[in-house]
């Protein structure tokens, strides 16, 4: 089974007797997983409650933002008056509308317009598992997703009994969607007692490997590129770039101490973006073929901008022989000093590039090994 079936599966379970832990690197795409494919599984059946506890450095805090999320996810006219009570209490028209809302919600609640005046909503809403769709006029599940848990200042010891909190005490589907590896790697003292907890709190942990192939493939083709001939070189270089990209193993050692490939999709469609700059330039000047200069920039691109794992901790200065290391394809012959300079401090040189690239290709004539030239250009 897929991940997003595991995750469909799990949410299926009407009294979860725990969370459901989704671990994976930064930027390979969990929390697109989780807004978009899982919602949009789930859409009939279930709403999403997503709380990012990215910053968070309180546990108050973490159950504020779960009765905030929730009231935003259930009625958007709820999430206006939470947004702005001042404005919504001179609406006398939203006031009734909000009362029926309320007495379906919240029962206790009492009148919407005595609330607002003494007191803030969002204390007295009861956060529940279940809730009415109006629009489709049938109950829903509640699922809390707990986003960035390595992002958090809680003491991952506090989060972790937070959450517990919800998902065994209150029967909400829970699931945890973390970069473990990062925040195990953090921990010092309070390791043994976070485990423990988490065997009290997650009911099942899985590593996130997606289907690199098929979202390579649908960012190439979908996404609106530079130009139509870019695009068509990409689609070209679908196979190469998953090859740099993935690895061999769909499940991590994590006894490796290194070095290995992160795989941040985000870094990644940044550097095929950014090639256009490079690409374009060689048309100009008759390269029929950029393999050469392809592979390496984005090798190194995304050797700086995700880094290189050593202890599965990512690493962001290594050497070349430790990007050639982890990615083969990766020549500094065609990494000029203008380009390297570009992508680790964001300044373009375009006539030291220029300048760089013409010294390459003298050179490369005389070595009899010069690209073959093509017909026709792109414009930058």
């Amino acid at each position: 089974m897929s991940t997003l079936d595991e995750l469909i599966y799990y949410c299926g379970i009407e009294t979860p007797t725990g969370a459901f832990m989704l671990n994976g690197e930064w930027g390979i795409g969990k929390t697109h997983l989780i807004e978009k494919e899982l919602t949009k599984a789930l859409a009939h059946s279930h709403v999403i409650v997503r709380v990012s506890l990215y910053g968070m450095s309180s546990v108050k805090e973490l159950h504020s933002a779960v009765k905030e999320k929730w009231v935003y996810a259930c009625s958007p006219l709820l999430g206006r008056i939470a947004k702005d009570q001042e404005q919504v209490s001179q609406n006398r028209g939203l006031i009734n509308a909000l009362n029926a809302i309320l007495k379906g919600l919240n029962p206790t609640a009492g009148r919407a317009a005595d609330l607002m005046v003494s007191m803030n909503l969002l204390e007295m809403l009861t956060v529940e598992t279940e809730i009415e769709d109006i629009r489709e006029k049938k109950t829903k599940r509640v699922i809390l997703v707990f986003d960035d848990l390595e992002r958090s200042k809680i003491n991952p010891i506090e989060m972790m009994g937070a959450i517990n909190e919800y998902c065994e005490n209150r029967n909400f589907s829970t699931i945890i969607v973390t970069n473990e590896d990062y925040m195990i790697h953090t921990m010092k003292d309070d390791l043994l007692m976070y485990h423990m907890l988490k065997g009290k709190t997650v009911a099942r942990s899985i590593y996130y490997v997606p289907d690199f192939e098929k979202i390579l493939h649908s960012l190439i083709s979908e996404r609106k590129w530079n130009s139509t001939s870019y695009k068509d070189y990409l689609i070209q270089q679908e196979k190469g770039i998953l090859k740099l990209f993935a690895s061999d193993s769909q499940v991590p050692d994590h006894t490796e101490e290194g070095p290995e490939k992160t795989h941040n999709l985000l870094a990644l469609t940044h550097s095929l973006q950014d090639f256009y700059r490079i690409y374009s330039h060689l048309l100009k000047v008759g390269i029929e073929n950029p393999d050469n200069w392809f592979y390496p920039f984005v090798a190194f691109y995304m050797s700086r901008k995700s880094g290189i794992f050593r202890k599965r901790i990512p690493q962001f200065d290594c050497s070349d022989e430790i990007i050639h290391q982890v990615y083969p394809m990766f020549s500094p012959d065609y990494l000029y000093d203008s380009i390297r300079n570009w992508i680790s401090y964001g300044i373009w040189e375009k006539d030291r590039f220029a300048n760089e690239l013409t010294e390459s290709l003298y050179r490369l004539c005389e070595e009899g090994s010069l690209p073959v030239a093509r017909s026709g250009s792109d414009s930058e």
